[in-house]
């Protein structure tokens, strides 16, 4: 699985993906392009025993047809990177953010002097200039002078909270708030509950399920960042006025 671009489509982040030919038979598809729709995309990121990493989560909502209700939510790792120096952390952080358009970046509040980096780091959170030539020129994967990432700091729990709560996740199944039933990875009596946290294994995220599998905490921190950033926050609506675009449809989970 190759990701290609990422785009908002009804107020949702669709990322989209060329399938190789051994993803295409793996998924019972003849489709070379897989769409997957978020509500959020966000960054965790961070450095620690001179360990840097940083990973990329997206957020699905599932919402009661009235959309009055509060959401059913999972989190999906997309995609990951192990920086060897701090500079290097926020050039990543710079291209994830551009490649899949996150809206936040989430990281420890310590060391202070990290965070007050981060957010000095041109790219990520703000530009200088708003010629698209000259941005371009800089970084590839620039977008557009808009498309910025806000930085939250998170003061990160002790190590036993901290792996809780992703177990937590992991093991939290979740619910259609349509029928208050859990969704499941296929349709029928074979189909397995969902679970709150989620490792595709088609995307390229090994390193963070190893960390979570492991309880490696310079990996876990980042991972964390993310999912509790995005779990305390509101998540986005679809569009609710004028004419909604329909992406091809896939399983509601899974997106196949």
């Amino acid at each position: 699985m190759i990701h290609l671009t990422s785009q908002h489509r009804n107020r949702q982040v669709e990322v989209v993906y060329h399938l190789e030919p051994e993803d295409r038979q793996q998924h019972r598809t003849d489709g070379e392009i897989f769409r997957y729709e978020l509500s959020r995309t966000a960054l965790g990121m961070g450095i620690e025993d001179q360990v840097a990493f940083i990973c990329v989560v997206g957020e699905r909502t599932y919402w009661h047809p009235d959309q009055k209700t509060r959401p059913s939510r999972l989190y999906v790792v997309l995609d990951e990177a192990e920086p060897r120096t701090p500079a290097e952390l926020f050039d990543k952080a710079v291209e994830f953010k551009d490649r899949y358009l996150c809206h936040r970046a989430y990281m420890p509040d310590q060391p202070e002097g990290l965070v007050d980096a981060a957010r000095r780091h041109e790219g990520l959170c703000w530009y200088q200039f708003q010629d698209a030539f000259l941005n371009r020129e800089r970084w590839p994967t620039y977008v557009d002078s808009a498309n910025k990432a806000g930085l939250t700091e998170l003061k990160v729990p002790g190590a036993a909270t901290l792996h809780g709560d992703l177990e937590l996740l992991l093991s939290t199944e979740v619910l259609d708030p349509a029928t208050n039933k859990a969704l499941t990875d296929r349709d029928g009596p074979m189909g397995r509950p969902i679970h709150k946290l989620l490792f595709p294994a088609d995307f390229p995220t090994a390193r963070t399920r190893t960390a979570v599998r492991q309880g490696l905490l310079p990996l876990c921190r980042p991972l964390w960042c993310a999912v509790s950033g995005l779990e305390r926050s509101i998540p986005r609506t679809p569009k609710e006025d004028g004419p909604v675009e329909t992406p091809p449809q896939g399983h509601p989970v899974t997106g196949y």
